[in-house]
């Protein structure tokens, strides 16, 4: 069985009185050409309904595994930032991020010559500060654009420069007791 936009315009017109059957056929279009793309770039959509508590659909079951529940919102956060990045057209600045945890980092930070070992480049450095485990953000000039993100067994240079620690509590501050806005927590 088929159905169609065309075939819910009547059902949604009784609801509606006052919109034209045009009007709602371009906004029940609209609507599921959103949905459709939301699910092709891999965000969950919340349904609500007012007597039910709202039901997020998504592909697969996570049940009540952390571990499960954790990649899922580490892959969420990644994709976050890079449909924004396209979303808001920015532009590749040659550069790609390395993130490393104390140990890596005092190995290398004397160094003039920077040996980087088993490290993942990646191309936007929000996607790091997401992560817990990353202490410290590094730069390094790429010639060309690799994609998203790669692993590099090996990686010497001397143009390695070094952005700065990785702020994760502040960065995460509206979702570890603070404002949604981004400000400091005043609740004491």
């Amino acid at each position: 069985m088929v159905v169609e936009v065309a075939d819910y315009v009547d059902r949604v017109q009784e609801k509606f009185p006052f919109l034209t059957k045009s009007e709602i056929n371009k906004i029940l279009t609209y609507g599921l050409k959103r949905y459709a793309w939301v699910n092709k770039m891999h965000g969950d959509v919340l349904l609500y309904t007012r007597t039910e508590n709202p039901y997020t659909a998504h592909c697969g079951q996570l049940g009540t595994d952390k571990l499960k529940h954790y990649f899922r919102w580490m892959t969420k956060w990644r994709m976050k930032e890079r449909i924004l990045f396209k979303l808001r057209r920015e532009k590749w600045d040659g550069y790609y991020y390395i993130g490393l945890d104390d140990v890596q980092h005092n190995k290398i930070k004397n160094r003039k010559v920077r040996t980087f070992h088993n490290v993942y480049l990646t191309k936007i450095k929000k996607e790091l500060y997401h992560n817990k485990l990353i202490t410290h953000i590094w730069k390094v000039p790429w010639t060309s654009d690799c994609g998203w993100k790669f692993y590099v067994k090996k990686l010497r240079t001397d143009k390695a420069e070094y952005i700065g620690e990785n702020k994760y509590a502040e960065y995460h501050q509206c979702f570890l007791g603070g404002n949604h806005d981004g400000s400091p927590s005043t609740d004491n």
